[in-house]
């Protein structure tokens, strides 16, 4: 597994007492902090297919092995309906890490890229694009690649419990949480 990849960035949108999970763990269109843009249609042959949930990426460890989900593909983003395994200790310390953690909480995935472009960006710049992948794996992690990242809920939110956007300073915006979390809730809700 020398190609493996990690691709960090996401958020949790709702998680169930029962240890379910709805997270989102790739954005597609934005600059990440490898300086490379995730697409849809790398993951688009992967919505509905499942795949393991490890902490941190720990492949290692079979305690690391937290639960399972499945990829589902949305217009602007990857998210992962998942399961905790509640009958280990690992998948209930798991759960109760990523519900103690809240906003705080980010998520990546494990892939092996199988196709890029190469594309210049308005600034000029030679971005890579990920066109293709073949997913291993998504982990809650500490900090993500993608910026935009966060936890949006905890047992489901309502978008209009957040409150209103900040400023319209840009910079506000993607480092206030609240609204990352609406603008995430919202984008959610429109493509139901």
């Amino acid at each position: 597994m020398g190609n493996t990849r990690h691709k960090d960035g996401g958020r949790l949108l709702s998680l169930s007492d029962q240890g379910t999970l709805d997270a989102v763990f790739s954005t597609f269109g934005n600059v990440d902090a490898d300086g490379e843009v995730v697409t849809r249609e790398a993951l688009l042959p992967w919505d509905g297919k499942s795949v393991p949930m490890v902490w941190g990426h720990d492949w290692r460890s079979l305690d690391a092995q937290i639960g399972k989900g499945t990829i589902r593909v949305d217009q602007g983003q990857a998210r992962i309906d998942g399961q905790f395994n509640l009958n280990t200790p690992a998948g209930r310390n798991a759960y109760e890490t990523v519900k103690f953690n809240g906003d705080l909480q980010q998520y990546s995935w494990g892939f092996q890229v199988t196709q890029t472009e190469y594309r210049i960006a308005p600034d000029g710049a030679s971005r890579t694009h990920i066109t293709g992948v073949v997913p291993y794996e998504v982990s809650p992690v500490l900090v993500g690649s993608n910026p935009i990242t966060g936890t949006v809920a905890v047992r489901g939110i309502d978008a209009n419990e957040i409150g209103d956007e900040p400023g319209d300073d840009a910079g506000a915006k993607q480092n206030d949480w609240r609204w990352r979390a609406r603008a995430l809730v919202m984008a959610h809700a429109e493509q139901e």
